[in-house]
């Protein structure tokens, strides 16, 4: 809403001012500035921040309002993420700018992306509607099994999940 700016500065969170722009939150979240008074907030892996602010927007100021939104989430790394990516995605990722949403169609699908890293292993975070989740897990799966790669766990880039 279109008080969603100045609200999250309340709390401490410190917007993207672009849209499609993207800030690291300290939980090892994103917020992600989708559209003039729209943000899209995802906490880290093994953290509440999305929890604790739907809390906190109880009491949130009229013009802000809370969306809840449920997608599928994965991210793809590797030696050659980028090439399968290019097999399923017409955005070349290799100019695509980190810390930027891109959205767009990936195997026939509206995803979001966001190239990014983790402890200095380039990927790229995929978002998609959880009905056609499944679908683009096994798409990019096969991709990757046909360049050499294999399906690796969560683990991988947050060990504390073990």
């Amino acid at each position: 809403g279109p008080q969603a700016d100045s609200w999250l500065k309340s709390q401490g969170i410190q917007p993207p001012t672009e849209i499609y722009g993207v800030v690291d939150l300290a939980d090892g979240g994103i917020l992600a500035k989708i559209a003039a008074n729209e943000f899209f907030l995802e906490s880290g892996i093994a953290s509440s921040t999305v929890e604790q602010v739907s809390t906190q927007l109880g009491s949130a100021p009229d013009g802000c309002y809370r969306v809840e939104q449920e997608n599928g989430a994965f991210l793809l790394s590797g030696s050659h993420y980028k090439q399968v990516m290019a097999q399923a995605c017409a955005v070349d990722l290799a100019e695509a700018p980190t810390q930027r949403m891109v959205y767009c169609r990936v195997a026939a699908t509206s995803c979001g992306l966001l190239p990014d890293s983790i402890h200095d292993i380039e990927l790229v975070r995929i978002w998609v509607d959880p009905s056609l989740a499944v679908y683009l897990w096994q798409t990019l799966a096969q991709i990757t099994d046909e360049l050499g790669g294999k399906i690796i766990g969560a683990q991988s880039y947050y060990p504390d999940l073990a």
